[in-house]
């Protein structure tokens, strides 16, 4: 991501890379949430190397309830047909 939107999203991902190293384990739903984040660009990296094909274009949806899944599926579905 390029200028100051993609400046300001590397900032608070550096935040929260921050917060999650230091966060203790515990159940508490928002400790769940920021410790499964833990080495989350590693992740993303090792799938963008192994399995991604770097011949399509990517988009990337962000749904995450199942209601927003079923609404970004049309929409999915009509950027697959115009770029297949």
């Amino acid at each position: 991501m390029r200028g100051p939107l993609g400046w300001a999203y590397a900032a608070a991902a550096q935040v929260a890379r921050a917060v999650a190293a230091v966060t203790p384990v515990s159940e508490a739903k928002l400790l769940r949430a920021l410790a499964a984040r833990r080495g989350i660009r590693a992740r993303y990296d090792a799938w963008g190397r192994t399995g991604r094909d770097r011949s399509r274009p990517l988009l990337w949806m962000h749904a995450p309830s199942v209601g927003e899944g079923l609404q970004a599926r049309p929409v999915l579905e009509l950027a697959r047909r115009i770029r297949p």
